[in-house]
């Protein structure tokens, strides 16, 4: 599958893998070298595969071969290298590399918080694709229903490209943590307005107000991590990230789902700003204790 900036997973993964290595001494030289490597191995398999069909599997266990002996070489290699506060905080030695995951995540307050509440915001936001088309079909009938959601997310990609740079400006001066909890409030009032409108231009005006909290969550989320996570799990945490939000779209339909059996469209709705607005809460009470009464641990410069 191929990522959004023209590389492969398997490339963007690897990428990911020296990442954890930030602020060893030659990663620069060693990023771009492996960029380089997977550039040469593309060009050489391309044309071996024209040519000489077995020289396509050796040009790749070459490339594969160099590519581990890199890692190697700059995991082994710089460690010992470093001295004063940078020996104390980037690895400890190749021991904090064997560290549980589960247990740094608990012991970074930020990226805790932030990965939870991404599960239930994530479980939220699912409720616009479920419960609002049957809604709109309530209101004014399957047929309208069907025109309407269609542009209720020609709506939401139409704020999503126009109204990016411009809060990308805002909250690359705030804290994610404090971003996001704007966006769970944000949410609230977008989500909210679902249980009392009824008319056609409220149903699109509350699209702009959750996709702006929509666009507060995504533009920051990966630096957040980057920034925040030990140097030796960063890819492992931008891989939490992903997770909470797979963990909310799986079970945000079968959890609201269910209460559809007791509860009405907007009944639930109530419920979704409830949760938005507790999430929003605990986020930005972990804002204040952490980032206004002292730095987390962790950061990195």
């Amino acid at each position: 599958m191929a990522s959004t900036d023209g590389i492969s997973q398997a490339e963007e993964d690897n990428m990911n893998y020296f990442l954890q290595f930030r602020g060893l001494p030659g990663q620069v030289y060693v990023l771009s070298v492996v960029r380089f490597l997977i550039n040469l191995g593309s060009c050489v398999a391309a044309f071996s595969a024209l040519l000489f069909s077995d020289v396509l599997g050796c040009s790749e266990m070459t490339t594969a071969v160099l590519l581990f002996a890199i890692a190697a070489a700059n995991a082994l290699g710089t460690a010992g290298e470093l001295s004063g506060p940078e020996q104390a905080e980037p690895l400890g030695g190749i021991k904090a590399l064997r560290k549980n995951t589960w247990n740094l995540l608990r012991a970074t307050p930020p990226i805790y918080v932030f990965v939870l509440g991404m599960v239930f915001l994530t479980m939220c936001y699912q409720m616009v694709s479920y419960i609002l088309p049957l809604q709109l079909s309530a209101d004014f009938g399957p047929r309208a229903a069907s025109e309407y959601t269609g542009l209720i997310w020609t709506v939401n990609a139409g704020t999503v490209v126009l109204a990016t740079p411009v809060i990308l400006r805002y909250a690359k001066r705030g804290n994610q943590l404090k971003n996001t909890a704007i966006a769970a409030v944000l949410y609230t009032i977008g989500f909210g307005a679902y249980i009392w409108i009824r008319s056609v231009p409220l149903y699109f005006a509350a699209v702009i107000v959750w996709t702006t909290g929509e666009i507060l969550i995504t533009t920051g989320a990966g630096a957040f991590i980057a920034r925040y996570s030990p140097v030796t799990h960063i890819a492992r945490f931008q891989g939490l990230y992903e997770i909470a939000r797979s963990t909310g779209r799986a079970f945000g339909p079968p959890v609201f789902g269910l209460m559809l059996y007791v509860l009405t469209y907007r009944q639930a709705w109530m419920v979704v700003a409830a949760a938005c607005l507790i999430a929003g809460a605990v986020m930005y009470r972990t804002y204040r204790m952490i980032f206004i009464k002292g730095e987390p641990a962790h950061e990195q410069s």
